[in-house]
Order: structure tokens, then C-alpha cells, then sequence
């Protein structure tokens, strides 16, 4: 008798333990154009990469999706802490490319003059980058003009940031 009531009680438990462990999987859902988006550290340059035309040094910015959330268009924006520049540019996900020229929402509005921000050959490189630490992370890469600036051109680069304390620049 003492025997059944053990064997009964182990059964109960085991059936209980099957029932709960059988959770449904789920998928992750992503946003079209997530591939372009997040947070960067980039140097800044003026005349080509060489370490002798950095302006600047390693600064965060952020790509993101738009309201749209279709991969057609992405928001670039320095943060304040370049020039400084917030503009929605197009963008095509599939290529990890991104470009555009656009009002320039960061800066003050003023009833004379429109600010504007080109971004040229914006490019994604997965997997191209290293952060401070050595992990493989992606790069980004774009150029950059503003129309209070005429006819100079910054390049930016950088790395995809990991958000690890080590990682941080």
C-alpha cells in the first residue's frame, strides 16, 4: 500500500513536471532595416582616413529605423556630439547601404536659413569592425556634408557598440 501511494505521488509529480516544462518557442521577431541600426563610436576625419586627418576622435552615434519601420529610411543621428546633425536618409537593408540629403531637424530653426545634411556611401560592414577589447563587431563608414560648411566633406568611422564597460570609449 505504502509502495502504490509512492509510485502514484512520483507519477503525479513526473506528469506535472512534463506539463510545465512544455512551453511553446517562440520566434524573434525583427524589424525590416534592423541590420542598419544601432550605436557607434566613429572618428571623424577630414581629407581621407589617414590618422593625420582626424578631427576627432572617437564620438557615439546612432543609426535607427524610422516611424516606418520598412528598411527604407534611417535616421543618423551624431547625438550632439559632432557637428551637431540629425537627418532621415534612405536607406536599402538588403545591401547594408544608406544615403541621403535632408533638413538637418538637431539644429535650431531658423526662418532664413534651412540646415542641411548630405550623407554619402553610408555603408555597413558586418563583421568588419573590433571594438576597444578585440571583439569582431560590425563598421560603419559614411561621409558627410553640411550646407553651413560648403564644399568640405567629413568621413566617419567606426565600430558597432558591444555595451560592455570594457568596450566603452
Amino acid at each position: 500500500m505504502k509502495l502504490m501511494k509512492i509510485k502514484t505521488v512520483t507519477l503525479g509529480l513526473v506528469a506535472m513536471i512534463a506539463m510545465v516544462s512544455c512551453n511553446k518557442e517562440y520566434e524573434t521577431e525583427t524589424l525590416a532595416g534592423h541590420n542598419l541600426s544601432g550605436e557607434w563610436f566613429v572618428q571623424t576625419y577630414f581629407g581621407g582616413t589617414a590618422p593625420s586627418n582626424l578631427v576627432l576622435g572617437y564620438e557615439k552615434i546612432l543609426t535607427s529605423n524610422t516611424a516606418a519601420a520598412n528598411g527604407s529610411q534611417i535616421w543618423v543621428d551624431d547625438l550632439g556630439h559632432i557637428w551637431p546633425f540629425k537627418v532621415k536618409v534612405s536607406a536599402n537593408a538588403s545591401s547594408n547601404t544608406f544615403s541621403g540629403t535632408n533638413e538637418n531637424i538637431a539644429q535650431a530653426p531658423d526662418s532664413t536659413f534651412v540646415y542641411e545634411t548630405t550623407i554619402i556611401d553610408g555603408r555597413i560592414f558586418p563583421g568588419g569592425g573590433r571594438s576597444a577589447t578585440g571583439v569582431k563587431v560590425d563598421s560603419i563608414y559614411f561621409k558627410a556634408t553640411f550646407n553651413e560648411d560648403p564644399g568640405n566633406e567629413y568621413i566617419m568611422a567606426g565600430h558597432y557598440r558591444t555595451g560592455f564597460i570594457e568596450d566603452e570609449l
